[in-house]
């Protein structure tokens, strides 16, 4: 697997203090308990709509004979296990490979989604385990990595689909300008460990001197934190199914009686006169309910109440904070509840400059669209609305003239991802090939924000062919194109790199593509993706060489 590879061709790093030498040593007493068959860490990229999506696994302790089997929880609740080929997810299909292997010692599969959605956002993955035998719906005590045996090995993978490259971690999710990132990673999300499958030990960057600190004890007794992947690790009481908001690991913290404890906290530089954003993500693991809260220098900049929370349900909290004089500050985060001891987990902290921090903007405006009988589906979701009126739909016959069709009213939260739908009967434009849909957002003060266009076909569906497959050194492709346009035709590794790229002319109805001069790629899985400039569609094709 290539990911694989690359990891454990990688040098572990020296431990650079004591405290994270103890951390680490901690880790690896923690994997090398009785139970076998577990994975450590996920290893994935950031991936944008379009693009093919790999997810890869470091396992220990499985055997020669061991069975595996990949595994998503969409919004159904329910885990099912992914089958090589198509797998709806979300009500989206997805065509797969990987899904599952045999008789391997510690090498997973790769999992390989083809171009990702925002259907996508938010699903669980995890990977069973079966020495001798399929793991899914196996008899129970036979299978590792799900409900079954090792439970506290469990490792989870929340998924995510960027809008674009630029908001990966960790700029995503408003936090362009992170100043909680160094060379070793980005601490804020405690991603700054890394495991090395040669020596099976952590390097923990997530906290140390000139990092971050807590004024709790790393364990799972008393008054404690842990930086990994699944609560229920740490204790028995807490929730399953809880995965990181992002990436393999989270900070989940056992709350303390004094409400001077902090969970969180590290010394920052401040230039003078100076708006600064200070946010977190922070989830409910039990029963108790903390009020999770954010300070700069003891100063209160947001207090947030999370008994009206799920369990496991992630809330971004932000505030924040203008300095006076230049110098430096301490930035934390902490329970204020009365009478404290109360559980939860944090992730993707954020501290940066920001420019106009009373109207931050929209984000993460993301329209779908779907075709059933004379009806056009539409969900769409959006953050930090607290600028937002009203949400309008707009509707298209070619793409350049919209005309509204219906409207939502915006629900004014800030700190949470809210998800809307509305629907179109499109009896009236019937004989169109292709309507096109967009979101307008529309501000209190009369600005307004356009989402992404999507395309809805109504007929002539498009689709693509490719041969011949294998391949050696030249690629036919036959594309039924909804009008006359530009295709961009790239092919793409299984980690989403470009290896190759042309540009088309194509005209309404069935065209003949062909790219020549592959001859210099290696031998291996790829994906032909043909971009259509005129619909927006991406059309993906997993072919061998």
């Amino acid at each position: 697997m290539s990911m694989k590879k690359q990891l454990r061709a990688a040098v572990a790093a020296p431990f650079k203090t004591c405290r994270i030498l103890l951390l680490s040593f901690t880790f690896f007493l923690v994997s090398v308990k009785s139970y076998a068959h577990h994975v450590e860490t996920y290893i994935y990229s950031c991936v944008t709509p379009g693009q093919p999506m790999q997810i890869d696994a470091n396992v220990v302790f499985a055997d020669a004979d061991t069975w595996y089997r990949w595994q998503y929880k969409d919004n159904s609740g329910v885990w099912t296990c992914f089958v090589n080929g198509v797998n709806v997810i979300n009500g989206v299909n997805f065509t797969v490979s990987g899904a599952t292997a045999q008789n391997v010692a510690n090498d997973a599969p790769a999992l390989n989604i083809s171009s990702a959605t925002s259907a996508l956002e938010n699903v669980l993955i995890r990977l069973l385990m079966r020495p001798g035998a399929e793991p899914c719906n196996a008899p129970a005590g036979t299978t590792y990595g799900g409900d079954d045996i090792g439970i506290y090995e469990t490792k989870y993978l929340r998924l995510h689909v960027f809008g674009n490259a630029a908001l990966c971690p960790p700029n995503s999710f408003l936090c362009e300008g992170n100043l909680l990132f160094n060379a070793q990673g980005y601490y804020g999300g405690f991603e700054s460990k890394v495991f090395d499958p040669l020596t099976s030990t952590y390097t923990n960057n997530n906290f140390g001197p000139g990092i971050a600190s807590s004024d709790f004890v790393f364990g799972s007794v008393g008054a404690t934190y842990m930086d990994i992947n699944n609560p229920f690790a740490m204790s028995g009481g807490f929730a399953r199914d809880i995965a990181p908001h992002t990436g393999n690991f989270q900070l989940v913290v056992q709350g303390s009686a004094d409400p001077a404890g902090r969970a969180w906290y590290k010394t920052v530089s401040l230039a003078a006169n100076t708006a600064y954003a200070f946010s977190v993500f922070a989830a409910r693991v039990d029963g108790s309910n903390p009020v999770i809260t954010l300070k700069v220098n003891g100063i209160t900049v947001q207090s947030t109440d999370m008994s009206v929370q799920p369990v496991g349900n992630w809330v971004r909290i932000s505030g924040t904070f203008v300095s006076g004089a230049a110098g430096d500050a301490v930035i934390s985060i902490s329970d204020s509840q009365a009478g404290g001891v109360n559980n939860y987990t944090l992730d993707d902290i954020c501290f940066r400059q920001c420019l106009n921090c009373a109207s931050l903007p929209l984000h993460n405006l993301v329209l779908n669209a779907s075709l059933t009988g004379s009806t056009v589906g539409l969900k769409w979701s959006a953050e930090n609305e607290m600028n937002t009126s009203n949400f309008i739909v707009e509707r298209s016959t070619d793409a350049v003239n919209f005309t509204s069709v219906t409207s939502r009213p915006a629900s004014g939260q800030t700190n949470t991802l809210t998800n809307y739908q509305a629907t179109d009967g499109i009896q009236a434009v019937a004989g169109a090939s292709v309507l096109y849909y967009r979101i307008r957002a529309m501000d209190n003060d009369g600005r307004y924000s356009y989402s992404n266009v999507v395309a809805v076909r109504l007929n002539k569906k498009a689709g693509i062919q490719v041969w011949p497959s294998p391949f050696t050194d030249n690629l036919n492709i036959s594309y039924n194109a909804a009008g006359a346009g530009k295709v961009n035709v790239s092919i793409v590794n299984t980690v989403g790199k470009v290896m190759a790229s042309s540009s088309f002319s194509v005209s309404q109805g069935v065209n003949q593509l062909n790219l020549t001069n592959l001859s210099k790629l290696s031998p291996g899985i790829y994906f032909i993706r043909v971009t259509d400039q005129r619909t927006n569609e991406n059309y993906i094709h997993k072919i061998t060489k």
